[in-house]
């Protein structure tokens, strides 16, 4: 048997099977990539061991099953953990994937300078993968264990101020002017307002309809009205479709990471300036203003109010710099007067 191209219909593969030189092969047609059509071929050898089976031997199945069951996204994600872990476990069987070797593998990324999250996210991968296999083959494999939430706890975000915010604004036009200026201003995602159509938006209220992670909607409101007088005109020249449309590809945007930090750049911010930013920044200016904890959660569609308050640390961070700077300021006007600034007098 071998596999090949289908000739005529693109995503095709046909499988030959040959039953020697005098009589014709029979040609199979399968849907598919060239490695679920191997995958298929070596069922019909019957050379697959469901028992003893090695890692790349139900991956295609594994891959297949889980592409139905996920978003996009996660299928992405999925694929790129695969591709770290069939590097490394790709000449093994499943049996033999124990925790000393799965260790060996966290060690081996993180001599590569890979940070634990991403090491989880790829063993979240793994186990997936071998969860998948005790279900559908009754094996009882372990799941590996993944770094503790202590460990991959990320560093307090950084943010903007009103100031840096305007500068980097003043930097950006057309629709991603207006894309940084929702998330800014409504706390939104990156994908949140790339994907905004115009059946999102209510004009007479100011409101907008964001359908966010885990399939669950939220209204945003919007008190700039310039914004809404514009996204009105681009509702008006897409009336069913996203509103923000590239005009280099002619599609909805993918990505404006290079447009800010390119924007950052020239307002000269030293800050790493990404998409998020602006939406830890709309939280963190929130409570600085006095806003409920439970609004803020709210606003961001947050499902756990553990999620928002990390921006009360954030927010704590920032008033005990100010205070510190303050303090200093004051040490040294007192120091140039030529008074003592013993604490007392604070």
């Amino acid at each position: 048997m071998s596999v090949y191209k289908h000739p005529t219909k693109q995503g095709w593969q046909l499988i030959k099977i040959f039953h020697g030189r005098k009589e014709k092969p029979d040609y199979i047609p399968f849907c598919g990539s060239k490695e679920e059509a191997l995958k298929f071929e070596a069922e019909l050898r019957g050379t697959v061991n469901h028992a003893d089976p090695g890692w790349n031997d139900l991956l295609p199945d594994f891959l297949l099953t889980y592409k139905n069951r996920s978003s996009l996204r996660g299928m992405e994600v999925m694929t790129n953990s695969m591709r770290h872990l069939t590097g490394f476990f790709g000449g093994y069987k499943i049996r033999h994937i124990t925790a000393l070797l799965i260790e060996q593998y966290k060690a081996r990324r993180l001599t590569d300078g890979v940070k634990k999250r991403t090491i989880n996210i790829e063993l979240s991968g793994l186990s997936a993968y071998l969860n998948w296999q005790n279900e559908t083959t009754g094996s009882s494999h372990k799941l590996p264990k993944r770094f503790t939430r202590r460990e991959t706890r990320p560093p307090l975000p950084q943010v903007l101020t009103i100031q840096e915010l305007g500068d980097i604004l003043s930097h950006l036009h057309g629709d991603i002017q207006i894309i940084v200026t929702l998330m800014a201003l409504c706390g939104l995602r990156r994908n949140e307002a790339l994907t905004l159509t115009a059946a999102q938006v209510d004009f007479t209220g100011k409101l907008l309809r964001i359908y966010g992670k885990g399939g669950k909607w939220r209204l945003a409101p919007v008190e700039a009205s310039g914004i809404m007088d514009r996204i009105d005109e681009l509702c008006r020249q897409r009336p069913h479709g996203m509103i923000f449309i590239s005009p280099r590809t002619g599609r909805p945007w993918v990505d404006i990471r290079k447009q800010i930090t390119t924007a950052a750049k020239r307002a000269g911010i030293t800050k790493h300036v990404n998409p998020h930013l602006f939406r830890h920044s709309f939280a963190t200016a929130l409570i600085n203003g006095g806003a409920d904890i439970r609004v803020i959660q709210e606003l961001l569609g947050h499902s756990e109010l553990a999620t928002t308050q990390i921006y009360t640390q954030v927010a704590d961070t920032i008033k005990r710099a100010e205070t510190s700077r303050l303090c200093a300021n004051v040490a040294n006007l007192q120091s140039l007067s030529g008074k003592g600034f013993p604490p007392e007098n604070i």
